[in-house]
């Protein structure tokens, strides 16, 4: 395959640089589908790149590893892949698992790469390259699986969301259909769609029992004001390992809630708005327990509400503030395993004499 870089030559280094990543002195870019996944391995960014294609199973896993033991000739590998749902998921967990340096990367920024690089063409080869190239200049961190009980927990929570955008779906057909054996066969579907969405709530209820730790995080989710029953167990479920963020920023960022700007110069002066590039299901999640709060009649987040209302903010724009005040909250509670305390207050920083 001919990448942008093989229409110009150029001579190759005399030594490939000193890798990134200690201990990585190549990497592998991996396009998943369906049936098959295309790997790219590039020792360096203008290496000729060694491509391979396998199929996704656990045959096709096993003859990829071989594959890799051979075109790496003993070097240490940086392998990534997008966030491409179950497929990569599992293709991830199996290399983890083998020892390998696993990294999972947000698809949107793999597209911006590509356009940063003026491609013009598109194909599983050329994506496998876009993706080892990536992993070269930008060296994304290590992916770690959720634990067991964990993942199972965030696969029912996902699938009782499918059930509720499908029982959304039946009710708006409902307020269309004028057949009356049409709407007798809508009401048994939506009841019977409610009857799974209550038989996964209860599965996810007896998992977080039967697990002690995730009933004391369960416990101090609900001692934040706000956050009820089932958006505490939600948050759970969608919660990524919080020892991998260093600070509640960093949490609030990776959930899309940080604020953006839009300035420039004199002349451009737009508003304030959430970011939004960050996990839509935790923000989601987030969205319920400000309104509650904002309709609330006192509390130490009431209070903070009414500085901002005070102040001159809108409604919608406290909304966000609250919700990055939730997920703070969220972030410092689990993390020091003390619930929540309406008199808290931090201690004051130390001046220099």
């Amino acid at each position: 395959m001919k990448t942008a870089s093989a229409h110009r030559p150029q001579p190759p280094p005399a030594a490939p640089p000193e890798p990134s990543l200690p201990g990585v002195a190549a990497a592998l870019g991996i396009d998943v589908s369906k049936h098959s996944f295309n790997v790219c391995l590039l020792a360096y960014k203008d290496a000729k790149p060694q491509h391979g294609k396998f199929v996704s199973s656990p045959e096709g896993h096993a003859a990829f590893i071989t594959w890799l033991q051979r075109t790496s000739q003993g070097r240490s590998v940086h392998i990534c892949l997008e966030e491409t749902g179950s497929y990569g998921l599992a293709l991830a967990a199996f290399l983890h698992q083998a020892g390998h340096h696993v990294s999972l990367v947000n698809a949107a920024l793999i597209k911006n790469h590509a356009r940063s690089l003026n491609l013009r063409n598109k194909n599983d080869p050329l994506d496998a390259w876009m993706i080892a190239t990536y992993t070269l200049e930008r060296v994304p961190p290590r992916w770690r699986p959720l634990a067991g009980s964990h993942q199972k927990l965030r696969d029912l929570a996902r699938r009782r969301h499918q059930i509720q955008a499908m029982i959304i779906q039946e009710k708006n057909h409902l307020e269309a259909a004028r057949d009356e054996s049409v709407i007798k066969h809508i009401g048994k579907m939506t009841a019977l769609l409610q009857t799974e969405l209550d038989g996964l709530w209860q599965q996810m209820l007896a998992l977080v029992e039967a697990d002690a730790a995730m009933k004391h995080q369960e416990e101090l989710l609900r001692s934040i004001p706000g956050i009820g029953p089932v958006t505490a167990v939600m948050l759970l479920a969608e919660l990524p390992w919080l020892d991998s963020f260093e600070s509640a920023r960093q949490l609030c960022a990776y959930a899309g809630l940080s604020p953006r700007q839009h300035q420039s110069g004199s002349s451009a002066r737009g508003r304030t708005r959430m970011c939004k590039q960050g996990r839509s299901s935790l923000r989601t999640l987030m969205f319920m327990p400000s309104v509650r709060l904002l309709s609330s009649k006192r509390g130490p987040l009431r209070e903070f509400a009414d500085r901002l209302l005070k102040a001159g903010k809108a409604p919608k724009c406290v909304a966000g503030a609250l919700m990055r005040k939730l997920m703070a909250l969220v972030f410092a509670i689990l993390r020091s395993g003390k619930p929540f305390d309406p008199q808290y207050r931090p201690a004051p920083k130390e001046t220099a004499a």
